[in-house]
């Protein structure tokens, strides 16, 4: 009799370690295929072909969560998608589901500055910018060197350069010469600073630091 209670608890363990198996297996398929879709939208800037394309990427979302409903990464993947539907659907509303995802995540992981740096991010784009740099300086605190934490350094000190104490405009000088630095981070940078509406600042500052960007030469006429 014991032998066959035995035989029946290891049967069911292995069956509940094959069911997570697989499910986690299942949420990192479309967790990728996610990704996968930002980086697209990042690199090329482009609004989806069509409602659809955002429809479904919101539903590969819904399953990923459904699948893994507390993993600090996926939370994080469901906070940038809706801060992306945001944007193409001009619809302020996906960016409060935004936040709502990035603070579920913090609670699990405190530690990590991405999520302070992406809900600077969000509470910058509803115009809160009290809000915003409260949550950038928990970043700098918890990661200063981090590449998220330091994009948005930039992305605030050229936008908001009038606004910003001597204090903070010389974080901002002294995080953006790092960047431009590292080979691995000056691509980025360079994105940043070509999208920038107030990039003249910053190419002043480069140009003043003796360091030469392609995108902030002069076009000839």
């Amino acid at each position: 009799m014991l032998n066959r209670v035995s035989t029946i608890c290891l049967a069911l363990s292995c069956f509940a370690m094959l069911y997570f198996a697989i499910s986690y297996g299942m949420a990192n398929i479309y967790s990728n295929a996610v990704a996968t879709t930002h980086s697209f939208w990042a690199e090329e800037s482009n609004r989806p072909n069509t409602i659809e394309h955002l429809s479904e990427t919101t539903s590969l979302v819904n399953s990923m969560l459904n699948l893994q409903p507390s993993h600090p990464y996926y939370l994080t993947l469901a906070a940038n998608h809706f801060a992306w539907s945001a944007f193409f659907k001009q619809d302020q509303a996906d960016l409060y589901h935004a936040i709502d995802y990035e603070k579920a995540g913090m609670q699990l992981r405190p530690a990590w500055p991405q999520h302070y740096a992406q809900l600077a991010f969000y509470y910058w784009q509803l115009g809160d910018k009290t809000t915003a740099y409260s949550y950038l300086e928990q970043a700098i605190k918890f990661g200063p060197y981090d590449q998220d934490t330091a994009e948005k350094v930039i992305e605030f000190g050229i936008a908001d350069w009038a606004s910003l104490t001597t204090k903070q405009r010389i974080y901002f000088s002294q995080t953006l010469i790092r960047q431009l630095n590292s080979y691995r981070y000056r691509p980025r940078v360079e994105m940043i600073i070509s999208r920038a509406k107030n990039k003249e600042k910053a190419c002043n500052l480069i140009k003043f630091s003796q360091i030469e960007l392609g995108v902030c030469k002069k076009k000839r006429k």
